[in-house]
């Protein structure tokens, strides 16, 4: 078995820091945007940051099935990026509701924002947020 060095857990505090942070910028974004989460592949949330009536709406059981889908439609979908490039973002619209899968080193940020208000553009200003802090420090 390896041994982490000393220095381990301040990156780890570190980095979850830096996912933090970054999770507050998205949210403040835009005031439709609602939650925040970054995921790993298999759908569990590593950091989230989310307005207080999305957080009463999805509670902690359908807020991780919510998740593991969005990886799985994010991760399949990226499937694609050999042949057809890197896609940007995946985002499935609903009636009452916009969620947007970006991916950000070996994770993937979720966005979830209030109707459809304009999504191109909103994904653009997200996607802003997310090359800025992964340009001063990759995300893993």
């Amino acid at each position: 078995m390896q041994k982490k060095g000393k220095g381990h857990g301040q990156e780890v505090l570190r980095l979850y820091q830096q996912l933090e942070a970054m999770c507050g910028s998205i949210l403040q974004v835009d005031p439709i945007i609602q939650s925040v989460a970054v995921i790993n592949v298999n759908g569990r949330i590593v950091e989230k940051n989310s307005r207080q009536f999305f957080a009463q709406k999805f509670p902690d059981r359908t807020s991780n099935l919510f998740c593991m889908h969005h990886a799985l439609q994010g991760s399949t979908g990226w499937a694609f990026d050999g042949g057809c490039g890197p896609a940007r973002f995946h985002m499935p619209e609903r009636p009452g509701i916009t969620t947007l899968t970006f991916p950000a080193g070996s994770n993937l940020v979720l966005v979830t924002a209030e109707g459809s208000h304009s999504s191109l553009e909103l994904a653009r200003r997200i996607g802003y947020v997310i090359d800025a802090y992964t340009r001063q420090d990759p995300i893993r």
